[in-house]
C-alpha cells in the first residue's frame, strides 16, 4: 500500500466550520409570514435558483426576484440583500486553532458560497484575511461535491491531493474529496477539530 503523503495544507468549509448560519434572524424579521415560519436555510439553499446563485449562474437581480417570490416577500433588493446577508457568525473556537494551523501549514479555504455572502463575510470578520486565495463556488461554476471545487481549493493552496486535508461538516462533501484523492475529516465542532489535530499533528501543539 502507498504511502499517505505527509500534510502540507489543511483547507476548510466555511459554513457551520468557521461560520455558523442563524436563519432565525430572517425568521424574526418576518414574524407572522407563516409561509417564512415553515422554512429553515437548508430549504431555501436547496433550491435551483440558490444553487445557480451559488454557482455564479445567474445575477443578484435574478436571485432576488426568484427568492422573494418563493418566501412570500414584497420588500427591496437592498433590504433583501441586509436580511440574506445578516445571518452569520464566527464559530466559537476555531479562530485559536487557525492561528495554530497558520504557523505550520498552508491554509486554504473552500466555500459554496454566494457573491452577496461573500462579501458580508470578508467584510465582516477580519479572520477571513488569513486566506489568501479562497476557492468559492460563485466564481468556481460548481458546488461540493463537483471534482472542479476540489481541483481549485487544492490549485490555490500549491498543493497535490494528497498533500491535503480539507475539512467539512457534510458526509457528501468529504468523501467527495477523498474521491478526489485528498485528506478528510468531517467536522463536528471545534473542540472535536482541536483533539483530532493534536493527536495528528502533535508538532503543531
Amino acid at each position: 500500500m502507498k504511502n499517505p503523503e505527509k500534510t502540507e495544507a489543511i483547507i476548510f468549509d466555511l459554513g457551520r466550520v468557521l461560520v455558523d448560519v442563524d436563519f432565525s434572524r430572517i425568521l424574526a424579521d418576518f414574524s407572522g409570514n407563516t409561509r417564512i415560519e415553515k422554512m429553515d436555510f437548508n430549504m431555501v439553499t436547496a433550491q435551483p435558483w440558490c444553487i445557480k446563485f451559488n454557482q455564479g449562474r445567474i445575477s443578484p437581480e435574478e436571485f432576488y426576484t426568484q427568492a422573494i417570490a418563493y418566501m412570500g416577500l414584497d420588500i427591496s433588493i437592498e433590504r433583501f440583500q441586509f436580511l440574506w446577508t445578516n445571518i452569520f457568525k464566527p464559530v466559537q473556537g476555531m479562530r485559536p486553532i487557525l492561528n495554530k494551523i497558520a504557523q505550520h501549514k498552508r491554509l486554504g479555504l473552500l466555500s459554496d458560497v454566494d457573491a452577496w455572502h461573500w462579501s458580508f463575510i470578508k467584510d465582516t470578520f477580519p479572520f477571513i484575511k488569513m486566506f489568501s486565495n479562497p476557492a468559492l463556488s460563485f466564481k468556481i461554476g460548481e458546488i461540493k461535491p463537483h471534482p472542479r471545487c476540489y481541483r481549485t481549493a487544492v490549485q490555490a493552496v500549491g498543493k497535490r491531493p494528497g498533500q491535503c486535508l480539507f475539512i467539512d461538516d457534510k458526509p457528501e462533501n468529504v468523501q467527495g474529496a477523498i474521491d478526489f484523492g485528498m485528506q478528510s475529516w468531517q467536522f463536528t465542532s471545534a473542540e472535536n477539530l482541536r483533539k483530532q489535530l493534536q493527536q495528528t499533528f502533535p508538532e503543531m501543539w
